[in-house]
């Protein structure tokens, strides 16, 4: 919660901030874009309005596709 809401007083102050996770609630819940990472290779560029769980699951798996 803490560190929550320190992100949302930087950002509120107009700062960008450079969130990494693997929790997705936690990046839909503060980000208003969202790229995804899969294996080196960027699989997805999303706007806060397009963000879904479907979308960052099937991103997420993109980037395996390459090792099979």
């Amino acid at each position: 919660t803490d560190v929550f809401e320190i992100i949302n007083r930087y950002a509120d102050a107009g700062l960008s901030l450079l969130v990494v996770s693997s929790e997705l609630e936690e990046i839909e819940a503060i980000a208003d874009r969202i790229i995804v990472i899969s294996n080196g290779i960027k699989t997805a560029d999303l706007a806060r309005e397009e963000v879904n769980q479907d979308k960052l699951v099937a991103a997420s798996y993109k980037g395996n596709m390459r090792l099979i």
